[in-house]
């Protein structure tokens, strides 16, 4: 909807690390759907091949392990318990693809003429992060709020189909390899699985 082309996610004085970091997401997350298990009416039908289905469904399992890992705080319940685990595994998958789009998006208008016209990329003072790394930082701002208790009365609602913010913002940086190399996080720490979950190549 029009309505999203506003501060915080649009701008044209905004730096594009923000643009892209945050809007970009957005789109990416979109066209994602359109290559979902949904047909275009947005029913849930089976309108691929057996075998590409097969394909989907083991790699879509990484997903569904991945954040049936995840505790919501204060709560003690996991993130995406039995039976519900597909209940959120569309919005997840569209989230990490989203965040490959975007970052492509990103790297490639980065490359691409023009840099006279461009806004210069503002910093907040203080802040010694790279624009690589505010791009990922601007992602989580949408995301990382406090769980309130009307969003864990919403999620706990069954046609709900999103993850809690914070679970949505560890998932799709832990599968970013992006991510890791430029905050530099080891291997195999919490937010550097050694296995990352990746749908689309």
């Amino acid at each position: 909807p029009l309505g999203i082309l506003r501060e915080p996610f649009f701008n044209l004085d905004l730096p594009r690390y923000m643009t892209y970091g945050n809007l970009g997401v957005v789109i990416g997350h979109e066209i994602v759907h359109g290559f979902d298990v949904n047909d275009r009416y947005g029913n849930m039908t089976q309108w691929w091949s057996e075998s590409l289905m097969r394909e989907f469904s083991q790699r879509a399992d990484c997903f569904i392990q991945q954040y049936a890992a995840f505790t919501i705080d204060h709560m003690d319940k996991p993130v995406s318990p039995p039976p519900m685990q597909n209940r959120t595994l569309g919005e997840n998958v569209c989230d990490s693809g989203g965040l490959a789009h975007a970052w492509t998006a990103y790297k490639s208008n980065s490359k691409s003429g023009g840099e006279e016209i461009r806004s210069p990329e503002y910093r907040l003072p203080g802040v010694n992060y790279t624009d690589n790394q505010l791009f990922f930082s601007s992602l989580t701002d949408r995301f990382l709020r406090r769980l309130s208790f009307f969003f864990t009365t919403l999620y706990l609602i069954p046609s709900f189909a999103h993850s809690p913010g914070k679970y949505r913002a560890n998932g799709v940086l832990q599968n970013s390899p992006t991510f890791s190399q430029f905050f530099n996080c080891r291997l195999d720490s919490p937010m550097n699985p050694a296995n990352k979950c990746q749908l689309w190549s």
